[in-house]
């Protein structure tokens, strides 16, 4: 069902409201997309790319743009390349709210965390000291989503996280599924999220039929476009079957079809993988009973920690009694006690 909760999980209300229109069924099931351009930095000349990328923003469609290389030596050895992140860095800045920059991440063969680490803080940088780095300068913090191409599952999420990266997104499933059969989302901790699989798709690919295909799979879905070989067709041809890919998705978005957005977005907005700190207070203020010492039993078995809650004392060697009485009741273990203190609440009133 369309509920506000779900609106807000999935994007803007208002955006969602403004391109629906007034025929949006109640029935809908909002979910979020995900689209990611392939290949721009391989063989384009910088113009080329520049027109591509207008072409998408001109339709407001949210993406993400893979970057394959961005060492400093192969860099100075190729202009059309150093042009290249000069452009995406330059459309990330001006476009915050539309464009993420995802670097290629290769992990280290190794699942040890420090391993893992030295090499994502190694990603961040190369990507310091590459043109992207001389452009966006301190902004080069916000490329918070890599791609991991590798086949084994080795990387490290917390390893990410500690250098700065916070979405994952893997090309062949981590499940053994085969990359076109879908994506799925996880979340393994707080302010971290896994995309593992793509449908993709070509840019010279039949537009509505591949919408068709990605709509039809349940669930969240990142798109890939691949520009790869496209460099050898000319360019007016390119450009048209961008024009046709953009207005296909723009179309998709006003139908209520989907709502795309750029991963780091969504792990804003609806991440549900935050780490969760609970505190159990066990009520004593009206005195123990034995379905409450069964209980606090049970958490001891367990080693779950917990607290007393006892009444509010006039003096520190009171709550300090009924600690001592209660440890008696709940076992061997002595938990902590908490008192309420109520002189706030006496002061407003």
């Amino acid at each position: 069902m369309l509920s506000r909760r779900n609106v807000l999980k999935s994007g803007s209300a208002l955006s969602l409201t403004l391109l629906a229109g007034p025929g949006l069924s109640q029935d809908l099931e909002v979910k979020t997309d995900f689209l990611l351009l392939e290949g721009l930095d391989r063989a384009f000349d910088p113009s080329i790319a520049a027109q591509i990328l207008d072409i998408f923003l001109s339709q407001r469609v949210p993406l993400c743009i893979g970057i394959e290389e961005f060492d400093t030596d192969v860099v100075r050895e190729n202009a059309g390349l150093s042009g290249f992140l000069q452009l995406a860095a330059n459309v990330a800045l001006r476009q915050p709210g539309l464009v993420e920059l995802a670097p290629v991440f290769t992990p280290s063969t190794s699942k040890q965390r420090y391993f893992q680490l030295r090499v994502a803080s190694e990603l961040r940088r190369r990507l310091a000291m590459s043109p992207l780095g001389d452009v966006m300068g301190g902004q080069i913090a916000n490329i918070v989503t890599v791609l991991d191409r590798s086949d084994g599952n080795t990387v490290n999420p917390y390893a990410l996280r500690a250098a700065g990266f916070r979405v994952l997104i893997r090309e062949t499933p981590a499940t053994g599924r085969r990359t076109d059969e879908g994506t799925t989302l996880s979340s393994p901790d707080w302010g971290l999220m896994n995309i593992e699989g793509m449908t993709p798709v070509s840019i010279f690919d039949n537009a509505r039929d591949g919408l068709e295909t990605l709509f039809k799979k349940k669930g969240s879905q990142l798109l890939k476009i691949s520009f790869v070989g496209a460099e050898q067709r000319q360019s007016r041809e390119i450009l048209s079957a961008c024009e046709v890919w953009a207005g296909e998705l723009r179309d998709a978005v006003g139908r209520a079809k989907a709502f795309i957005a750029r991963p780091a977005d969504h792990l804003l907005r609806g991440n549900p993988g935050a780490s969760k700190y609970l505190a159990l207070l066990l009520d004593q203020r009206g005195g123990a009973n034995e379905s409450m010492a069964a209980f606090a039993r049970e958490l001891d078995a367990l080693d779950f920690p917990y607290s007393l809650l006892s009444s509010s004392a006039e003096a520190a060697e009171e709550t300090l009694e009924e600690c001592i009485v209660g440890s008696e009741v709940f076992g061997d273990r002595a938990p902590d006690c908490v008192f309420l203190d109520q002189s706030h609440r006496s002061a407003k009133e």
